[in-house]
């Protein structure tokens, strides 16, 4: 007789996609970790730009992981590093613009893929 775990039956209800998130591809695994990007990289020294330096996929709240690659970065003198709940570049570099610039008239500087933030 076969048994069904409380925890997996009924199936959770899945939260559609967000506006830019691509919904989950055929066989993706219930099991794998969210994905979070980090951006690291220095802001100028009269704060007009934020330059992204470095782009690394970690899992959600991994500090270890993000400790291990922001650690050597400050050493090599960046001064910002931030992990964004997206798991594309383009989408954390957009987020870094709207979140830390923006507002204050700067502008952020892509050295990574070159996206350019849109500035609507």
């Amino acid at each position: 007789m076969a048994s069904t775990s409380a925890s997996s039956w009924p199936p959770e209800p899945r939260r559609p996609p967000g506006p830019g998130e691509q919904p989950p591809g055929p066989g993706a695994a219930e099991s794998e970790p969210a994905v979070s990007t980090l951006l690291i990289g220095c802001w100028s020294k009269d704060r007009a730009t934020l330059s992204v330096t470095a782009s690394h996929q970690v899992a959600d709240g991994d500090q270890a992981a993000i400790d291990a690659l922001t650690r050597p970065a400050f050493a090599d003198g960046a001064n910002w590093a931030c992990e964004f709940d997206v798991d594309a570049h383009r989408r954390a570099v957009q987020r870094a613009y709207e979140e830390f610039a923006r507002e204050d008239g700067a502008w952020v500087d892509d050295t990574v893929e070159h996206f350019e933030p849109d500035a609507f």
